[in-house]
């Protein structure tokens, strides 16, 4: 008979729900992007990681495999070089940040999700746990897209934003809990090779059972994604879908019917009659005039290009990319500028070469490990949640590309749970 203890979980229910609880309630308050806010946040994420390190039999079983304990060293990294920027080092090397107060937040931000990160993996312990946890991400998602619908048709905004003070932002949110979702669905899909019956009863399981009502989820939120008008919201999701299953399909070497009927069924039932319906030709228009956004953005990029090449290794300090570009900013530029109008950009400037290579190293063991759980060929379910956390990734990756959301504490916490979770599971992939 083994001797092996069993793998048990992390957690009594009372610590999970708090867990759970934070995860819904992050978008909430503006997309917890206010001082008051965020903080609370992060509390709550470092006492759960006190917690599972204070339990024996947690810390004995908590971050593993070798993949997730070199993604925490690089959070660890990564704090550490905030400190440097904020404090330096006494009587040898002078502070770097140029404004301390804001690389402090994004210390204490940092901090935060790296404890999101660990508490993920000590959490996702069963498949039971990690349907919580993408269930409460689109519950929130779902939330979001309700506010945002009737605000619109309610008449008090134009475009969708749910609580986010940005439609972009908003978007964002709503391209991960999606992303989410659809990896639900997918992880519910069962082999097409049944007798005829038992294939009608699957379709009608599929209308009217538990993947009937996330697929109306789905749907209601992807109406609100196309109602926020956010061009490379749409455009990264869109993208997200055909890249990720282009990569699944060359690594598995094998196409699932029903999992390409419900992808295509999302590009073209959710997004092009939907969309003509609710906001589609908004986005047309929009997408026309792409071109006037794309020199604003070009211009700040130029800038943003010269103050890194004038602090290419230490940058200039965390969170300070809105004190330095004024020091930069000539007369074409009369808008306030807070955030560079690319997170890439953004976190060159502030956290300079060195600085960022933690956060490469981060997402890199992130998308290698979604890809692996991807290959595994015994649990449908291991894949699905697979596809949708590496199809979360890439869109937001596209997203940022034009926008900041890595900047805004809930979108950047989703992004972390995002590349957390697949390391759970490839923790523990026999309990799945």
């Amino acid at each position: 008979m083994s001797t092996q203890p069993a793998i048990s979980n992390f957690s009594n229910p009372a610590i999970f729900s708090i867990y759970i609880v934070a995860l819904f309630v992050m978008p909430l308050p503006f997309g917890s992007n206010r001082d008051w806010a965020w903080p609370f946040i992060t509390v709550v994420f470092c006492l759960l990681v006190l917690i599972l390190i204070a339990m024996p039999e947690t810390r004995r079983l908590l971050i593993r495999s070798m993949s997730s304990r070199i993604s925490v060293l690089a959070f660890l990294l990564l704090t550490l070089w905030m400190t440097y920027q904020l404090f330096g080092i006494p009587y040898v090397a002078s502070p770097i940040s140029i404004d301390h107060f804001s690389t402090y937040k994004d210390l204490l931000k940092t901090v935060t999700y790296g404890c999101l990160f660990v508490a993920t993996i000590g959490f996702a312990d069963s498949r039971t746990k990690v349907s919580i946890i993408l269930y409460t991400i689109v519950l929130a998602g779902i939330l979001q897209a309700l506010i945002g619908i009737y605000s619109i048709l309610l008449g008090y905004t134009l475009n969708a934003r749910g609580t986010f003070p940005s439609y972009n932002h908003f978007a964002g949110y709503l391209e991960m809990a999606l992303s989410l979702g659809v990896g639900l669905m997918i992880a519910m899909q069962t082999s097409t090779n049944n007798p005829g019956h038992a294939r009608w009863i699957g379709f009608i399981d599929t209308i009217t059972g538990p993947k009937g009502r996330l697929r109306l989820v789905l749907v209601i939120m992807v109406t609100g994604l196309v109602m926020s008008t956010s061009r490379m919201g749409n455009i990264a999701f869109l993208s997200s879908i055909l890249i990720t299953a282009f990569l699944s399909i060359s690594i598995t070497r094998r196409v699932n019917k029903t999992t390409a009927i419900f992808l295509i069924s999302i590009l073209i039932i959710d997004v092009a009659i939907i969309g003509n319906y609710f906001g589609f030709e908004r986005i047309s228009r929009r997408i026309q005039h792409i071109a006037v956004d794309a020199t604003a953005r070009a211009e700040i990029n130029q800038y943003s290009w010269r103050i890194f090449g004038d602090h290419p290794w230490v940058g200039t300090g965390a969170g300070t990319y809105e004190y330095i570009f004024p020091q930069y900013r000539q007369q074409e530029v009369a808008a306030r500028v807070t955030n560079a109008e690319n997170d890439y950009f953004e976190f060159l400037v502030e956290l300079g070469i060195i600085g960022t290579l933690p956060l490469i190293m981060i997402v890199c063991l992130g998308i290698s490990m979604q890809i692996r759980l991807l290959r595994n060929r015994e649990s449908q379910f291991v894949r699905g949640i697979a596809f949708g956390c590496l199809m979360g990734t890439v869109s937001l990756l596209i997203h940022s590309a034009a926008d900041f959301n890595l900047q805004i504490p809930s979108n950047a916490a989703l992004f972390v749970l995002l590349l957390a979770l697949p390391q759970a599971m490839g923790e523990r992939l026999n309990e799945f």
